[in-house]
C-alpha cells in the first residue's frame, strides 16, 4: 500500500470514465534514499472499457506503473507506485497524473511523507533500523530468513498498531498496540513467491493513541544489491 487530493468531477452524461482509489497516500515518517510503495487500484465508472493513455509525473522520484493499461466495465487495475524518498528533508508531497481517452482532464494522484536523515526525537515512535537489507549472500536457507524492527513507544500513553499497506513480497508479523514507554517486534519475512528475486518494497504502520489522534511509519524493505542501479526496479505481480 490518505493524503491530500480528491476526484476530478465528471459530467453524469459522459462516457465511461477512469477513477482511483486511494486519490493519494501518506506515508509519514519515513528515511532518506529509499523507495517506498503503495498500492492504488483503478477502475472505469461507466459501462465502456477505458484505456490509460499516458502517466505524467511531477518529479522523477515517482512512478506508477500500470500492469496493463486497459480497464473493462465492472473490473479493476492494481498501479504499483513507488516514491524514492532521496536526499529530501522534512514534509514532501508529489503527484502523478493519469489519462485516459474517456476523461477531459487527468486524475490525480498525490504521495508524501516526512523524510527523516536519522532517528527523530520529536517523533512519538522510535523504530530501528530504519530499513531492512535481505542480502543474497545470507538466503541460503531462505525459508527460515526472518528479521526484526524494534518499535519504541515514547509516550506516556498505550498505542494501538495497524498495518496500513505493504508490498506482495512480504511477510509481517506486527502486534496490536505497545504499552506506554515499552517495545514491541515487527518479524518481516520474504514471501514465498519472491524467494528467488530481488526487490524493493516497504510497509506503512499506523499507530493511534487516547486521544485518536494518529501517525504512520513507513519501513523500507530491500532483497539484493540497488547500491549501482539508480532507476525503479519492480517486482512481478
Amino acid at each position: 500500500m490518505v493524503l491530500l487530493c480528491g476526484f476530478i468531477a465528471i459530467s453524469s452524461q459522459a462516457q465511461s470514465g477512469l477513477e482511483i482509489s486511494p486519490t493519494a497516500f501518506d506515508f509519514g515518517w519515513a528515511p532518506q534514499n529509499a523507495t517506498l510503495v503503495c498500492q492504488v487500484w483503478a477502475y472505469t465508472s461507466g459501462k465502456d472499457t477505458i484505456t490509460i493513455s499516458e502517466i505524467k509525473t511531477g518529479c522523477g522520484c515517482l512512478m506508477v506503473r500500470p500492469e496493463s493499461t486497459q480497464i473493462a466495465p465492472g473490473d479493476s487495475l492494481i498501479l504499483p507506485s513507488y516514491w524514492q524518498t532521496r536526499g529530501f528533508v522534512g514534509h514532501r508531497t508529489v503527484s502523478a497524473y493519469l489519462y485516459s481517452e474517456s476523461n477531459q482532464r487527468p486524475k490525480e494522484l498525490t504521495v508524501g511523507g516526512n523524510v527523516v536523515t536519522q532517528d527523530d526525537s520529536t517523533a512519538s515512535v522510535h523504530w530501528w533500523p530504519q530499513r531492512l537489507e535481505f542480502h543474497p549472500a545470507n538466503l541460503s536457507h531462505k525459508n527460515d530468513v526472518k528479521q526484526v524492527i524494534t518499535l519504541t513507544n515514547r509516550t506516556e500513553t498505550d498505542l494501538s498498531m495497524i498495518m496500513i499497506e505493504y508490498g506482495p513480497e512480504l511477510k509481517l508479523d506486527i502486534p496490536e498496540s505497545i504499552q506506554a514507554k515499552q517495545t514491541a517486534l515487527v518479524q518481516v519475512a520474504i514471501a514465498d513467491y519472491f524467494l528467488e528475486d530481488d526487490f524493493e518494497s516497504s510497509f506503512t504502520l499506523e499507530f493511534t493513541g487516547n486521544s485518536n489522534e494518529s501517525f504512520r511509519v513507513s519501513i523500507p524493505v530491500v532483497a539484493g544489491d540497488f547500491s549501482f542501479r539508480p532507476n525503479f526496479t519492480t517486482t512481478k505481480q
